[in-house]
């Protein structure tokens, strides 16, 4: 419920944020060297000439995009965890945890954009912070707190992992769509990382700009693919599909902003599409498989978990795992225990019985010969 409630106001501020001024640059110019005075007011859809009452000599900027994709992600996901699809469904999960990183993402891209526009102008030009840009610093710990707070309660609606037949936890075991999510999350650390140090134009970089001032804008790409490589790793086995959804989608918004500011420099003029270097191409790339990573890996929270039985059946490896109660059917039962005396039995003296007494059978009385009678004689 909170975290649906955060979502809904990061999309209120991302609009209001869209249509305020990011910043401010003056310039009392130098007259000896041919530079004139400026008042220049930047915004996510124009860059204007502040001293011009029409909007004649305003140059289009396309910053606003991502900030309005980023605002619509977040009302997204704060309709599935208010409406509760989220807890029942792991698919819309996936979803609102993705879109509360392209909250986040789009939030960081513009502090660090804005930040590194001003610590790179001339010492001659005096800058100032606006209204829009204050918005999204504002929203920058918001998103944080809202991403966590979705991933935390994702993890708490997740049902218990089954056991097998002794009664052991069954470990996680990675899907199909698992090991390609991790397969294209370690390119596409790699190219978001190197798009970082190649120059994105002539001179300019995510990291320096042409008078070598140092930029911040890389830091949030560089996070960003540091934490793409965790995921890869938790994907492969089964554990990462939360995490690297909300990475690869950090990763697109990010990337997203970054990009369209780069293309924002050949519409004021300055840099021409000719111009792009190498940087911005792997940048552009970048942010491409970064929207397919995304995909992909809110598709794999959709699909059932596997699990796997575990390698090793010691108890000792599985924290809270214990023993079954009783004997389990089909199994050898443990030969009953001998009873041990008590310490202070004596064993008793042993009597030896003496053999029953049988009497004798009783013995047959033969006849006795009456007095007078003669043995007959035997015929020969």
């Amino acid at each position: 419920m909170a975290a649906g409630g955060l979502l809904i106001l990061l999309a209120v501020l991302f609009v209001v944020g869209s249509l305020l001024k990011l910043a401010e640059f003056r310039g009392a110019g130098n007259p000896s060297n041919g530079l004139e005075a400026f008042h220049t007011e930047w915004g996510a859809w124009s860059l204007a000439n502040a001293d011009v009452v029409d909007s004649s000599g305003a140059t289009q900027q396309w910053l606003g995009i991502p900030m309005i994709v980023a605002a619509l992600a977040g009302a997204v996901g704060a309709v599935l965890l208010l409406t509760g699809l989220a807890t029942r469904r792991r698919g819309a999960l996936g979803v609102a945890v993705a879109a509360a990183a392209m909250t986040l993402g789009v939030a960081a891209a513009t502090v660090a954009d804005v930040v590194s526009a001003l610590i790179t102008s001339d010492s001659t030009v005096t800058t100032s912070l606006g209204a829009g840009f204050w918005i999204f610093a504002v929203s920058l710990p918001i998103a944080v707190v809202a991403l966590v707070a979705v991933a935390i309660g994702g993890a708490a609606t997740r049902p218990n992992a089954p056991v097998d037949s002794a009664g052991r936890p069954l470990g996680a075991k990675a899907g199909g769509l698992d090991i390609v999510v991790g397969i294209l999350l370690i390119p596409l650390a790699g190219l978001t990382v190197a798009a970082t140090f190649f120059e994105q134009s002539s001179g300019v970089s995510l990291w320096s700009a042409w008078n070598h001032e140092t930029q911040i804008s890389g830091a949030v790409l560089v996070a960003g693919a540091a934490g793409a490589l965790i995921a890869a790793v938790l994907s492969f086995v089964g554990r990462g599909r939360l995490m690297a959804s909300a990475c690869a989608a950090i990763l697109f918004a990010s990337g997203l902003l970054l990009s369209v500011d780069t293309v924002d420099l050949e519409l004021s003029g300055p840099v021409q599409l000719s111009d792009f270097k190498l940087g911005a191409w792997l940048l552009f790339a970048s942010t491409a498989i970064a929207l397919l990573v995304t995909v992909l890996a809110v598709l794999a929270t959709a699909t059932k978990p596997g699990f796997r039985t575990p390698y090793a059946p010691f108890p000792q490896q599985y924290p809270g795992w214990a023993p079954p109660q009783g004997n389990l059917p089909g199994q050898p039962q443990p030969a009953p225990a001998i009873p041990t005396p008590p310490p202070t039995w004596v064993q008793p003296p042993q009597v030896p019985q003496a053999w029953p007494q049988h009497p004798a059978p009783p013995q047959p009385v033969w006849p006795q010969p009456e007095q007078g009678w003669e043995q007959p004689p035997q015929a020969r």
